[in-house]
């Protein structure tokens, strides 16, 4: 796979405090459709992690957060050993699910911010929720891995 960009410049504008990046992409073949499927997917990503938050009331738990990041870790490890081994599927389509809507599902970033907003008030709770996010995720991607393997390698069928 080629990659889109070709060329990457980061202004720096003092008088605004404002970063401009500006980035050359050629725009042609298979660059756009997996450009597009990962636009895509992450838009389809990040609108069910706001609902899962939403149910959850994931502001003051944790909660939502866990639940996507450990079944984002399940599922990126099914979908890159289990779909991509089983199927022949478009490269389009495993970086619209993967990159897409695995990763716009799932998030570090909101987990950090969570637990440092959290453990001033209920450090245990906030740490023991953290080491489940990572140890479960770990332990998630595992079963994603082995559940892959169950469905098996057989021959690739034609997508």
């Amino acid at each position: 796979m080629t990659k889109p960009w070709r060329n990457i410049t980061t202004i720096w504008s003092d008088k605004k405090n404002c970063v401009f990046v500006f980035i050359s992409v050629n725009l042609t073949g298979d660059s756009t459709s997996w450009l597009v499927a990962v636009f895509v997917g992450g838009f389809i990503g990040g609108i069910l992690r706001y609902v899962i938050s939403g149910v959850t009331h994931d502001g003051t738990t944790m909660m939502g957060t866990t639940i996507v990041n450990l079944i984002g870790s399940f599922l990126l490890a099914f979908t890159t050993y289990g779909l991509d081994m089983k199927f022949d599927l478009p490269e389009w389509l495993l970086l619209a699910l993967g990159t897409g809507v695995i990763g716009g599902f799932t998030t570090f970033s909101t987990l950090m911010l969570d637990f440092a907003t959290l453990a001033p008030r209920h450090a245990i709770y906030a740490t023991l929720l953290l080491m489940l996010n990572l140890l479960g995720g770990l332990l998630a991607a595992t079963a994603g891995f082995l559940v892959a393997k169950l469905v098996g390698r057989r021959d690739k069928k034609q997508w």
